[in-house]
């Protein structure tokens, strides 16, 4: 199917995405917590930070002008350039996140960079710590055996389990005692892809929005970025998001695929209440060497008032400060 270009199955999506980050490991430890068995059940008090959270959160909505996304370790000079920097939350150290977030010189009181924390929501590589603290039950299976994607081996989380949901509310948690100001949630829309029977797709989108009114109602003033999910899973979670994320954004589909053009009038929409629409692309080698691809792209995604970003390859090839030094 031609939207396959944006909302992929899981396999492809999964192939393209092989990013497993939801166990952070560096910084302080946060007190061990009983899993709440209501997802609006307040676990903890985040440490307070230098600028209250509503101030932060509100900029996200009204002073973003743009943003990068990078799972490497390292380039803190060259992320610190954007407003918004979503990382990996175990590739930087504590001291490494005071860098990221340090005031910047000259700039107006409170404005520093936003630093959001990468969740992957339904799948979990082999070697991910996390599957020490999963149950049988967490694990998404086909005739009894745990579903795995090709190419990464990765398994299929089930987010109708509720300890499932509970170990990623956790997960949340440990970012934001971190020092963290929101997360950004990936693979959270599983719901979506027609490979599952429509019952289980449902369930799974019911699941995902009950997952984010939870991170909602434990700290309503972080931030919520959910990335893909600009079909079904939004109607499920729109109200408590701060910015919605096209990935896979591109010009020459957008332009002649009708499922995307459908998408685009949805999110234009949702825009024009003032709420954030981000657009981010993983480019190719070739694309990552062309000044003039990149311009269309941030041109085309401006042009709606979203807010652009295409990735160095893998989003580890380095963070992309062209397009933003070239003023798009």
């Amino acid at each position: 199917m031609k939207r396959a270009f944006f909302f992929c199955p899981i396999f492809v999506c999964f192939l393209i995405l092989q990013h497993s980050f939801c166990s952070p490991t560096n910084g302080s430890k946060t007190p061990a917590l009983p899993l709440p068995m209501n997802p609006t059940q307040p676990l903890a008090t985040i440490p307070q930070q230098s600028e209250p959270l509503s101030f932060i959160r509100s900029r996200i909505r009204n002073g973003v002008r743009n943003y990068a996304v990078f799972y490497g370790h390292g380039h803190i000079n060259e992320l610190r350039q954007f407003d918004v920097m979503v990382v990996d939350p175990r590739a930087y150290s504590a001291a490494e996140r005071a860098q990221l977030k340090a005031r910047i010189k000259g700039g107006e009181a409170g404005q520093r960079p936003i630093l959001i924390g990468y969740l992957t929501c339904s799948e979990v590589l082999p070697n991910d710590p996390i599957l020490q603290q999963v149950e049988e039950a967490d694990y998404y299976r086909v005739n009894g055996v745990p579903l795995r994607v090709p190419g990464s081996n990765a398994y299929v989380m089930d987010l109708r389990q509720t300890h499932w949901r509970q170990l990623l509310l956790n997960q949340v948690q440990q970012m934001l005692f971190d020092g963290f100001d929101g997360v950004f949630l990936d693979t959270l829309a599983i719901g979506e892809d027609p490979q599952f029977p429509p019952a289980v797709g449902q369930g799974f989108l019911e699941s995902a929005g009950l997952f984010v009114s939870g991170i909602r109602g434990n700290w309503p003033n972080n931030i919520i970025v959910q990335n893909w999910g600009i079909h079904q899973l939004k109607n499920y979670t729109l109200s408590n998001l701060d910015v919605i994320c096209w990935e896979n954004f591109q010009v020459q589909f957008v332009e002649t695929d009708q499922w995307s053009k459908n998408r685009l009038a949805e999110l234009i929409q949702i825009r024009n209440t003032g709420f954030p629409i981000w657009t981010l692309y993983n480019m190719t080698e070739a694309q990552a060497d062309d000044a003039a691809y990149q311009a269309q792209m941030y041109k085309y995604s401006r042009s709606y008032r979203f807010i652009p970003y295409c990735a160095l390859p893998n989003y580890t090839a380095g963070v992309n400060v062209g397009p933003l030094q070239a003023g798009l």
